[in-house]
């Protein structure tokens, strides 16, 4: 039964068996930006599916000839290879070994995706971003603190401010990229810009900032044809930020404490920035077995073993996805997981009838940022399922006329 070839519409909202797929993969999005449980409810559904509908030959075609399929497999696989010879302890090991489980999603959520199901998803997961903006409200939103005592404050964010940043960028691009290629939906548009634009001036995290003007900066040359107005927009946002930072003694001690910490780095004095800690750390045990890495759950039981007395022992791993890869899978992990970008930029890049690449490609590039700073697919393996996801060419016959534009 071809149940790939039913696409459902936000229009009409029909259910049927052939379209639970698409509704699954919808919900899935949609929860991406405020809960993780939600969506693994919505991705144990899309994976059952796949399981029982049947047409297993089909199935295996597809997923052959999906690199990126492949790669998710691979490195998933690898991580739990990793667990042979690891020399965790058994609780840190057993907390560590499933996490690059959520990538496998990418199998069943690439066998079903069509073009016209891309912008749909798209908007389901800006919805689920307006969601974290309400629910921030019951939190303590840093905009009604401001109307109600005159005083600046950040927002307490209802998932963790971490990551809350990189999405919020990337709805707000979405958004942009709407309101400059659908021009009768403009008028719409303008007051969720305005929503997001309002919640980004009271939004934590020194990451969330950086993803807002990469955004910006990136916009702007989408934007505008000439390198003049590319020029201006760029001084206007220079200016803009420095104005901020003149005014606001939270921007600036942030940037202050950033500073401190990047300086810290040719500092041959011992380093006092936790995130730094963590990166020593985790060099060290890269440098241990650097091929095959050291296994997972090794960061936290070597970050146990250090005579320290502070929150550095909370945390499972450390806060950069790439040192995470190398010290506890080695550059075989790092290698499968650069794969899996690879192929997924290359797709991006051959899909000329995607017609959303350019906030996918964002998207990909907040989430590559991030991973910098935090271990983003230990807390974000969905989002990039997601990302990739968006990212795969479908070829010209498989080829689906989009409806209309669905009205925001």
């Amino acid at each position: 039964m071809p149940y790939k070839n039913i696409i459902p519409s936000f229009n009409t909202l029909k259910i049927n068996l052939e379209s639970l797929p698409a509704f699954f993969m919808l919900g899935f999005c949609l929860c991406i930006p405020f809960s993780s449980p939600l969506s693994s409810v919505f991705a144990v559904l899309l994976l059952v599916f796949y399981i029982l509908s049947g047409d297993y030959s089909q199935k295996w075609q597809a997923y052959k000839s999906s690199n990126i399929a492949i790669f998710c497999t691979l490195l998933f696989c690898w991580t739990l290879i990793t667990a042979s010879f690891s020399e965790a302890e058994p609780s840190f090991l057993y907390q560590d070994l499933f996490k690059y489980k959520k990538l496998l999603l990418c199998i069943p959520f690439l066998y079903y995706l069509k073009p016209q199901l891309k912008r749909d998803l798209i908007i389901a997961y800006v919805a689920g971003v307006f969601i974290v903006i309400g629910l921030s409200l019951f939190k303590g939103h840093g905009f009604i603190h401001l109307l109600q005592t005159g005083e600046f404050q950040y927002t307490t964010s209802f998932r963790i401010y971490i990551t809350e940043g990189m999405h919020i960028a990337l709805a707000l691009f979405a958004l942009l990229f709407f309101f400059k290629t659908q021009p009768t939906f403009r008028k719409k548009l303008i007051a969720p810009i305005l929503i997001i634009l309002i919640h980004a001036l009271f939004m934590n995290g020194r990451m969330g900032l950086i993803s807002l003007i990469v955004v910006a900066l990136y916009f702007s040359f989408l934007l505008f044809e000439t390198a003049y107005l590319k020029l201006y927009f760029f001084v206007f946002l220079l200016i803009t930020s420095i104005s901020i930072y003149q005014f606001s003694p939270l921007v600036q001690s942030r940037a202050l404490r950033t500073i401190d910490e990047a300086s810290q780095i040719f500092n041959p004095a011992p380093v006092t920035s936790i995130r730094l800690q963590y990166f020593q750390l985790s060099t060290q045990l890269f440098l241990k077995h650097p091929i095959i890495g050291n296994g997972p759950g090794s960061f936290k039981t070597a970050n146990n073993l250090r005579g320290i007395d502070s929150d550095l022992k909370t945390h499972l791993h450390t806060h950069n996805e790439y040192l995470t890869l190398l010290s506890q899978y080695g550059l075989i992990g790092f290698s499968l997981f650069s794969l899996i970008i690879f192929f997924s930029i290359r797709a991006l890049h051959t899909d000329q009838l995607n017609r959303y690449r350019e906030v996918v490609f964002i998207g990909l590039a907040l989430f590559l940022l991030n991973c910098l700073t935090d271990s983003m697919v230990y807390m974000e393996a969905y989002f990039l399922v997601f990302l990739i996801g968006l990212c795969q060419a479908v070829s010209e016959s498989e080829q689906i006329k989009s409806g209309d534009p669905i009205s925001l």
